[in-house]
């Protein structure tokens, strides 16, 4: 069988971002729900791994 999911980003605050998620196969749905993610700066949270692997405080 065929799973499908439809997503929908519904709100954008700052850096998190809440998307509606609805899945369903041949025999309907399956479930639905919200899911969140934050948008991380990839260079500042690098800098800060290696800042705390050295034991520095940043």
């Amino acid at each position: 069988m065929t799973v499908t999911a439809d997503v929908e980003l519904i709100s954008v605050e700052g850096r998190n971002l809440r998307f509606r998620v609805r899945c369903s196969d041949s025999a309907g749905l399956i479930g639905d729900g919200t899911h969140e993610r934050a948008i991380v700066d990839s260079a500042r949270f690098l800098k800060r791994v290696l800042a705390k692997k050295e034991g520095v405080n940043v």
